[in-house]
């Protein structure tokens, strides 16, 4: 598996879209980037046989001043992802051949909003090529 671009980009939009929104899940209402697929697209990716994605949402309690946090981060995510059957197939999978990863960190404990119906909120602090969004 290698980095790709277009991958990081539709991953940081769906990223940034969790946090935003205090949800987690594969879904956006985000009029043009409701699908994975609808983001690959948008990003750049037209040609692709397999196309999966891995979302996460964790609370961690580290010290601060902790200097292993983010290794402790990766480590529960990705020990997450491994318990899910679906989530794990995509990591392991030999179809798929790129992939990128985008985390985004609250600092400040919150609550996933559950309900499904809720209107999503616009990012107030996304990156400028996000802005036509």
């Amino acid at each position: 598996v290698e980095f790709d671009s277009v991958c990081y980009k539709a991953a940081e939009c769906q990223a940034n879209y969790q946090m935003v929104n205090k949800v987690c899940g594969h879904l956006q209402k985000t009029p043009g980037f409701e699908t994975m697929g609808q983001r690959l697209k948008f990003f750049g990716r037209r040609n692709y046989s397999f196309a999966g994605e891995v979302c996460a949402a964790i609370a961690v309690n580290v010290k601060i001043g902790d200097t292993t946090y983010y290794e402790k981060l990766a480590t529960k995510i990705v020990e997450g992802w491994k318990k899910s059957p679906s989530h794990n197939e995509v990591l392991i999978d030999p179809h798929y051949k790129y992939a990128a990863v985008c985390c985004k960190i609250e600092k400040k404990p919150f609550q996933l909003n559950l309900e499904q119906d809720k209107k999503p909120q616009k990012p107030t602090n996304i990156p400028s090529w996000m802005q036509k969004l």
